[in-house]
């Protein structure tokens, strides 16, 4: 367990150790969540990062074609709105 403190902006660093852990760095996206009492953090794949995904789950027999499916779905979305923000 670690402790981060909140700036006056509402910003958090998160502990290295984590981050390491997580693979989260320099621009990387991460999704925030509340559930239940906790802030939830995760990183979020990029469509580069996900094909390694698929490559990973079409060696493994059983793999969860579910949750590929949906995060692929989510962070198409995602990318989707990004570019219509810039």
């Amino acid at each position: 367990m670690s402790i981060a403190t909140i700036s006056s902006k509402g910003q958090i660093t998160l502990p290295s150790q984590h981050r390491r852990k997580l693979g989260i760095g320099p621009g990387s996206k991460v999704e925030v969540s509340v559930r239940g009492g906790e802030l939830v953090v995760r990183p979020v794949l990029s469509l580069t990062e996900l094909q390694g995904v698929f490559r990973e789950q079409a060696r493994r027999k059983g793999g969860d074609w579910e949750k590929v499916r949906t995060e692929t779905e989510r962070q198409v979305a995602m990318e989707v709105e990004d570019a219509g923000e810039a």
